[in-house]
Formats: C-alpha cells, sequence, structure tokens
C-alpha cells in the first residue's frame, strides 16, 4: 500500500512537469506612467511639467494660480518753509522701499505739496524740494531712480479752508500711493497649515 501511494505521487509529480512552461511577454506599455515632477499626476497626463512643490494642483497637473495686490503708501509732513525729512517718518521711508524690493515692478509717483502760506513760486519751489528729497531718500535705500518719479503741485489745493493752521500742516507733504500686484501658487495645504474657506 505504502508502494503505491509512492508510485501515485511520483506519476502525479511527472505530470506537471511534463507540461511545456509558458513564456511571460511584458506588455508593450505606451502610456509614461511616471510622475517626474512628484505631483500626483502621472506623465502623459500631466499638462505642466515642473510643478512647484508645495503647489495645490488640479486634475491635469497644474497649479491653481491666485492673483495678490497689496498697496504701499508714503507719507510725509514737514516743518514750516522746511525740506527735512524728519526722524518720525524714516520708518515710512523704510517702509516704501521693502514694498517696491517685494514687487519690483511697481513705480511711484512722489507729490510734492506746500502750504497757501507764502508767494506761489517759493511754494511750488518747496513741493519739488520735499519730492526730491524722499526721492533721493529711497534712491538711498536701494530703489532704482527710473522707478520714481516727482510732481511739484506747490499750494495748488482743492477744497481747504486756506487759513486753517491744522490745513496748513496738512498740506506741508508728500504723498504716494502704489498697488503691487503678483500671481503665486495656491499652496496645498499640509498638517502645517489650515485652508481658508
Amino acid at each position: 500500500m505504502k508502494a503505491l501511494t509512492i508510485a501515485i505521487i511520483g506519476l502525479a509529480l511527472a505530470g506537471c512537469t511534463s507540461h511545456e512552461a509558458t513564456s511571460f511577454t511584458p506588455a508593450n506599455q505606451s502610456a509614461d506612467l511616471r510622475d517626474d515632477d512628484e505631483d500626483g499626476v502621472i506623465n502623459a497626463r500631466d499638462l505642466c511639467e515642473n510643478t512647484p512643490y508645495i503647489a495645490e494642483i488640479n486634475n491635469d497637473g497644474c497649479p491653481q494660480n491666485i492673483e495678490k495686490t497689496a498697496t504701499g503708501k508714503v507719507h510725509i509732513l514737514f516743518d514750516v518753509d522746511s525740506t527735512e525729512i524728519t526722524a518720525a517718518y524714516q520708518s515710512n521711508l523704510d517702509e516704501m522701499a521693502v514694498f517696491m524690493k517685494e514687487y519690483k515692478d511697481t513705480k511711484l509717483e512722489i507729490q510734492g505739496y506746500a502750504s497757501k502760506t507764502g508767494k506761489s513760486a517759493h511754494n511750488l519751489e518747496l513741493s519739488e524740494q520735499r519730492a526730491q528729497n524722499v526721492r533721493k531718500a529711497l534712491i538711498f535705500r536701494g530703489i532704482a531712480p527710473n522707478r520714481l518719479t516727482i510732481v511739484a503741485h506747490g499750494d495748488n489745493l482743492k477744497a481747504d479752508n486756506q487759513y486753517d493752521l491744522m490745513d496748513h500742516a496738512a498740506n506741508r507733504r508728500v504723498s504716494g500711493t502704489v498697488v503691487g500686484q503678483y500671481r503665486d501658487v495656491e499652496q496645498e495645504w499640509t498638517i502645517f497649515t489650515t485652508k481658508d474657506k
């Protein structure tokens, strides 16, 4: 009985090995299934190469762009018949310089004014010199001269009480506003960030 069992097992094993082994032929893959920029979209479907690592992407592997704007302002008051920028306004100039360095395509029109005291010709010259001094201060802080223009208004002011001391003080000024715009990619959510709703 034992011999018979061994014989049957031997025949079964021999039968298993007598079949020809089928050869494996790999499939011809025409689509590129790699993800070179590691954004989760395979190369075959990815329409945007080199997606920034932190970007929120759509189904085509392209980053979601968002427009950002910011406003920078310079507002400096001057003493009577003075063109000197006092220490109180140095931080305002620092902030404007930082803003213009961040928004490299912006240009600033620096507008100089004077109060309605004294002669108009002198006030025009005074307003121009005030604007020039602000321009020089920004150039000193690293802003290219071709990004800064000046306009001297003199004492040509609108809707002012010409004889009010507070108005006179407010009109001895240099002011200017610049709006910076840039495009950025919306960043992907991580455990360290929160999504705005």
